[in-house]
């Protein structure tokens, strides 16, 4: 039996906070092989987890380039990544990834905030409408409530017929 290859992109695992547990509780639990996908690989990180990617080394310099480009650098490298890759399934702990997937229909987006922080902040859609056009033909969406998904549905008019809670 062929196992699927999956990508979580957004988030290092190996550094503290809720997405990053998350994004190893869904490793510990669920998706025993489950490949990361993130901008800066930190060393010396709290967690260590296997097949974490990180296309930037953390120092001065890259930190430095990659934010001068605007993250170009950083989405660049993922991008390429990506493309020489093959997985089943790319789940998203960000909007902000949602350009670097190859194929919209084998994408999960995880909202991990509300509806108003989710649409404005710069690390999640932004307010970029070429993102919210990208994430309404999403596979599916994964709402952290009822409320959220019909949240979703009525501002970002993403269908209700992908929104999962």
């Amino acid at each position: 039996m062929n196992k699927l290859k999956i990508i979580l992109i957004g988030y290092n695992p190996q550094k503290l906070g809720g997405i990053e547990s998350f994004s190893r509780n869904l490793k510990k639990n669920i998706f025993h092989k489950l490949h990361y996908l993130f901008e800066y690989d930190e060393k010396n990180d709290l967690y260590v987890v296997d097949d974490a990617i990180g296309v930037l080394p953390y120092n001065f310099f890259c930190r430095a380039f990659n934010r001068i480009s605007s993250n170009r650098v950083a989405m660049w490298l993922m991008k390429r990544y990506l493309k020489n890759a093959f997985y089943d399934l790319y789940i998203l702990n960000s909007p902000r990834y949602l350009h670097l997937v190859p194929e919209l229909s084998k994408t999960i987006l995880i909202q991990h905030t509300s509806v108003e922080n989710w649409w404005r902040s710069k690390y999640k859609f932004n307010e970029n409408k070429k993102l919210l056009t990208l994430a309404q033909k999403a596979g599916r969406v994964i709402a952290l409530s009822e409320f959220d998904k019909l949240d979703i549905n009525d501002r970002l008019n993403i269908p209700l017929n992908i929104i999962d809670v």
